[in-house]
């Protein structure tokens, strides 16, 4: 059964009579344990698609799927940018703990423009224009495991 379910997942935000699509269709599903990576450019929607996660905005389309996480209390964390300019040497410290928190069994979910905290994900999708753009399982020697859908 799925932990996270995104089908068709839209955000649109009014900018005085323009319309900005921030998501577009996004479908995503994620099992328990997995440690996501969300990577894309400025303006592809990785921000939002963390606060629509967190609860923070509602989606304007498309049930992200998070009731058997609220009912079962499973430990989720969203993180955003939490290496952001920080040096190499004070990154890694930082990225070993929710790479152990992992192991241990949460599921996260990071927003990062750092290619080098990939090394920790077991999956990363990467948005472009409010769109999935890739979706790919990563399997190295931090990660231990790789989980995709």
């Amino acid at each position: 059964m799925a932990f996270i379910e995104i089908q068709n997942l839209t955000r649109n935000f009014q900018n005085g009579n323009d319309c900005v699509q921030a998501l577009r269709g996004a479908d995503i599903i994620m099992t328990e344990g997995t440690f996501l990576g969300v990577m894309g450019p400025s303006g592809s929607g990785k921000n939002t698609f963390l606060s629509i996660l967190g609860g923070l905005c509602g989606p304007s389309g498309g049930r992200v799927a998070i009731a058997r996480a609220l009912v079962n209390e499973p430990p989720l964390i969203l993180a955003d940018e939490p290496t952001g300019s920080l040096d190499s040497a004070t990154s890694k410290e930082i990225m070993d703990l929710p790479a152990y928190l992992n192991q241990e069994g949460q599921t996260i979910v990071m927003v990062t423009h750092n290619q080098e905290n990939t090394q920790y994900f077991q999956r990363t999708i990467s948005l472009r224009d409010g769109q999935v753009d890739s979706d790919r399982a990563v399997f190295t020697a931090t990660t231990q495991k790789a989980t995709a859908i």
